[in-house]
């Protein structure tokens, strides 16, 4: 290391001429010890953003006379000249060596150690004074100089210091007023990285920013735009120009969702523009307007109060909670709305009728609304085993004669809460005649094979007798009302079912249904009016529009979304009265599937406690379903316990499927399954073909357009994957193995001899126990013949919001008892 004086600075100067190439490239490197001046700063040129990156740092010293001396980084850094001026004044604070004798020490002791202290001491006076400077490794040195190490004293030599890290920075403001936002966020990632508390990173980054969000505002990219404005808000929320580019951005989306009407996205642009800057006047104008809009919507909403016109009320206070919930006012204006015209929001991600695919039997779209709408004679209304009827037209049904006869009384009257009219005998005797009539489009085979009369006492009570005793007589009229009516002149009468709820309004994205026939204005209480069903791409979004407040019921939710549901305080979680049963069942068409070692072979195959784990209910304890062994629930009375689920066997399912395989010619064809749309079976669906490959049986998905029969059912299809749920197997098994509404003999024909057998004898049997007894034979028959595959069963549940009452705890269907709800008004509180 070298310490210069000023002559011997100037002779090292002249030998240094070289390094002016290092800055300069168009300049011709010189031979070392060429007598050349060294470059002045106003002639050095900016390094390239290839050099900063690429080639070794160095720093420029810039001396007294405005020569540029360029150098590997120096220390310390950074701030060099600051910190050693601050060194140096402390040095000029470090005490001069006492020149004091310790005792016992010698003379010659003393005089080596005030050497040893007085050197000391002056290096530390000294050692600030110099910047200590290293030359590039590719710079010859000076004749007779071994060390390229030198020392400049600070106050006579150095100007300033410019460092490599300035250099980036001043690279990456040209990049920036250039356009050249990826290369400056390039270079200040770059130098970040290495030094993330350099002065001036930060006032490059919030520069960055604004022309980053500037440059998406220029191409319409305003949400891309706001993100950055809001970034550099919150690291620097006083930067210039900050405030104009915000309400440009801003004001920009905001009304773009104003214009639309979509309130809630323009509440929530403005509601993050007020967290930044509460006091901008964009914010305050904007509050302003939207809260004169809600304003005026609740004044025309009072006014049609006036008219007693109860739903154009409560549109229009719904819109002005819409536009600004912190409406003075509005809060108590919505109470008195909603209690007086109640809205049901109901989230879903499929409506009823919208299944366009091959799977032709009802979905859980369409079984929500047959249960919303239709008046039944008899309902089911709970279950504990077995099943329990409830009846909103008759008022007793008593058997008479060992239950060869039975009396109907029917209500005269009606609560004020019941959407329907009081029903008299007339009407359903001429609709039950109907069913009696072979002729008739609504003949019911079975019914008539039990009914031998029907005779009308009163206009409120008649008799049914009965030529074979039924079990029960409520699920052999379990039956939509309907009234026959001449709708125009020479045509023919047609039968027009009576609805609790009619559809009011429908689109693609959503169903309306209202009230039959309106509460009347003095009752004390009024109860669900309305109900929209919303759909929704899928759950997750359905999910969302619930923790939004955009609806208040989820009648369906995947298992797997439970566990979240049920810790939320906002919602009640119900589970159904019975579980949703998942199989599979044969197509009575398809020759492939008569054979029933390929039908054990597809049982055998199937690790059906594996995708109930995994897929169906993503629960390694299945703590809301189980795996079964018959089509009716395992709480049923029918179910019989002894008959335990299938095992899987890999083996013995690819053992039966080459015995197939010989029988038809050595390659089996490939099985088509029909899948019910909706997420969970689809997703068992896909395991159910992984799992049945493995065996060597092809089983594909049919989907899309297919041609189809008279019937409007898929020609081409071997298997169906569908859900249900089975109050009454005594009555329904039969309908349920044909797969058609009603118990018809001729749906029979291609069953096995002894299925037929057992469901004929079932439905002719007079006895409670003796049917149950037959069902729990049949669990064992269905199981060993494999005429259908049961899965599993899931215990599943509807979501609904706690300011609804009125509903079953164990329900039988997502509106069991609707017409009795009741809501207490509620106001998302998202304003601003």
């Amino acid at each position: 290391m070298m310490r210069l004086s000023w002559f011997r600075f100037g002779w090292i100067v002249c030998s240094l001429m070289a390094v002016a190439v290092l800055a300069t490239p168009a300049v011709a490197q010189e031979e070392a010890g060429a007598s050349k001046p060294l470059p002045l700063v106003e002639e050095m040129q900016l390094p390239s953003m290839a050099d900063l990156l690429q080639k070794p740092h160095v720093d420029w010293v810039v001396l007294k006379k405005g020569e540029v001396l360029i150098v590997k980084p120096v220390h310390p850094r950074p701030k060099t000249l600051e910190v050693l001026a601050k060194q140096r004044e402390e040095a000029l604070k470090i005490p001069f060596p006492k020149r004091v004798k310790l005792n016992g020490e010698t003379k010659e002791e003393f005089e080596e150690r005030f050497e040893v202290e007085l050197e000391r001491f002056q290096l530390q006076r000294a050692k600030p004074r110099f910047l200590e400077v290293v030359l590039p490794d590719n710079l010859p040195l000076p004749e007779g100089v071994d060390d390229p190490v030198f020392q400049l004293e600070v106050e006579r030599f150095v100007e300033r210091v410019v460092h490599h890290e300035d250099h980036m920075l001043q690279r990456t403001d040209k990049l920036i007023d250039d356009g050249m936002l990826g290369e400056a966020y390039e270079m200040l990632f770059t130098l970040e990285r290495r030094q993330p508390k350099w002065p001036g990173l930060q006032q490059r980054r919030h520069r960055l920013l604004f022309a980053e969000a500037k440059k998406k505002r220029a191409n319409n990219d305003f949400f891309s735009a706001m993100v950055f404005l809001e970034d550099l808000s919150q690291s620097n929320p006083n930067f210039d120009g900050l405030d104009a580019e915000l309400g440009s951005v801003f004001d920009t989306v905001i009304t773009s969702a104003a214009d639309k009407k979509d309130y809630r996205k323009t509440r929530h642009f403005l509601g993050r523009l007020a967290r930044l800057k509460p006091q901008h006047e964009k914010v305050l104008s904007w509050r302003q307007t939207l809260l004169q809009e809600s304003q005026k919507l609740k004044n025309e909403s009072a006014a049609a109060t006036q008219k007693n016109d109860h739903d154009l009320a409560m549109v229009l206070i719904e819109k002005a909670a819409n536009v600004w919930p912190a409406t003075p006012g509005l809060r108590e204006a919505h109470r008195r709305a909603a209690m007086r015209y109640q809205k049901l929001n109901v989230g879903v991600v499929a409506l009823p009728g919208e299944n366009k695919g091959p799977y032709f039997l009802p979905t859980l779209g369409d079984q929500r609304q047959t249960a919303l709408q239709r008046i039944m004679l008899f309902d089911v209304d709970r279950v504990d085993g077995s099943a329990h009827y409830s009846s909103s037209i008759f008022e007793e049904w008593e058997p008479e004669d060992l239950g060869r006869r039975t009396v109907f009384k029917l209500r005269p009257t009606r609560d004020t809460w019941e959407s329907q009219d009081v029903i008299t005998s007339s009407s359903i005797v001429a609709a039950l005649t109907r069913r009696l009539n072979p002729r008739d489009p609504t003949y019911d085979e079975r019914l008539a094979s039990y009914v031998r009369s029907i005779n009308v006492r009163s206009p409120f009570e008649f008799v049914v007798n009965f030529s074979r005793v039924p079990v029960r007589t409520e699920p052999l009229l379990k039956f939509a009302m309907s009234v026959r009516e001449q709708t125009a002149v020479n045509e023919p009468p047609v039968d027009k079912e009576l609805f609790k709820f009619r559809v009011q309004e429908q689109n693609e994205l959503r169903i309306t249904y209202r009230r039959s026939i309106p509460e009347p204005n003095e009752v004390d209480e009024h109860h669900i009016a309305e109900i929209n069903e919303i759909r929704y791409e899928d759950y997750d979004r359905a999910f969302q529009g619930l923790m939004r407040g955009e609806i208040s019921m989820l009648p369906h939710v995947p298992s797997w979304n439970l566990d979240q549901l049920a810790v939320d305080e906002r919602f009640f979680l119900r589970y159904y009265a019975l579980p949703l049963t998942h199989l599979i069942q044969f197509n009575p068409d398809s020759k492939l599937m008569k054979n029933s070692e390929l039908r054990r072979s597809l049982a055998f195959a199937l690790d059906r406690e594996k995708i109930l784990k995994e897929d169906v209910l993503q629960d390694p304890e299945m703590r809301r379903g189980r795996v079964i062994s018959a089509p009716y629930p395992s709480s049923s009375d029918a179910y019989r316990v002894a008959v335990a689920p299938r095992d899987p066997d890999l083996k013995l399912g690819f053992s039966l499927a080459m015995v197939v395989k010989k029988r038809v010619g050595g390659k089996l064809p490939e099985i088509k399954m029909l899948v019910e749309p909706d997420v969970t079976t689809m997703v068992a669906a896909k395991s159910l073909v992984k799992q049945r490959a493995t065996v060597g049986i092809t089983v594909k998905i049919v989907e899309g357009d297919v041609a189809r029969d008279l019937q409007g059912r898929p020609k081409q299809w071997d298997m169906i994957y569908r859900t249900m749920r089975m109050a009454e197997p005594v009555t329904e098994m039969w309908p349920f193995m044909t797969m058609a509404r009603r118990a018809e003999v001729s749906g029979l024909s291609y069953l096995p001899d002894w299925l037929r057998q057992d469901l004929v004898e079932l439905d002719e049997i007079a006895d409670w126990n003796s049917a149950v007894k037959l069902l729990n034979n049949l669990h064992e028959k269905l199981k060993s013949d494999v005429q259908v595959i049961p899965l599993w069963e899931v215990d599943d549940a509807m979501v609904i919001r706690k300011n609804i009452q009125g509903y079953p705890v164990r329900p039988m269907h997502p509106y069991h008892q609707v017409q009795r709800w009741t809501i207490t008004p509620w106001l998302p509180t998202d304003s601003i």
